[in-house]
């Protein structure tokens, strides 16, 4: 009898485990646009490898990718990017309770977060909106974010770059799996 409750126990645990994990979605395609300007001339760079992980119960979000995917139409910061290897990653929570998979209004929200890569670490926050899918069962969302950091933070000095710089992640699909 004692190994029957311990059975049912774990298996109890492990479903747990298992529906929690049913409600992580993902995209590692997403692309991320950056703008600002450059000697007195807008600047833009972006990256198609943009990672995306959202926990609709917990509504806890990490975003990442790699410096050297970004491309920019600037020389200059082409050069400055390409051999930096570093992953930026961005860690943090909507101003959700949770999100309903089941279907929703489009939400808005805000997030705030820590950004990490090397040798930095410092906090973020911007604002954005989730449109609910309806195409299918291992599609939820577009995530669409916008943030406006101060290259400050970042203790990024390049001269001739304005301090303020425009991070958009637009309709980044969210899925199941990890595609």
């Amino acid at each position: 009898m004692k190994n029957l409750n311990i059975v049912l126990i774990l298996i109890t645990i492990f479903t747990g485990i298992a529906s929690a994990q049913n409600d992580v979605y993902y995209t590692r395609d997403a692309t991320l646009k950056i703008s600002g300007e450059f000697k007195g001339e807008r600047v833009s760079g972006m990256t198609p490898s943009l990672g995306v992980k959202l926990d609709y119960e917990t509504t806890k979000i990490t975003i990442r990718f790699h410096l050297n995917t970004l491309e920019f139409n600037v020389d200059t910061l082409n050069t400055l990017v390409q051999s930096n290897l570093s992953e930026v990653v961005f860690d943090g929570a909507l101003s959700l309770e949770y999100i309903n998979t089941e279907g929703h209004p489009p939400l808005d929200f805000m997030l705030e977060g820590i950004v990490t890569s090397t040798d930095l670490e410092t906090s973020i926050e911007g604002s954005g909106t989730l449109y609910h899918t309806d195409t299918s069962e291992n599609f939820a969302c577009l995530l669409s974010i916008k943030m406006n950091p101060k290259l400050d933070d970042f203790n990024i000095d390049v001269p001739g770059l304005e301090n303020e710089i425009e991070l958009v992640i637009t309709q980044a699909l969210l899925q199941k799996d990890k595609n």
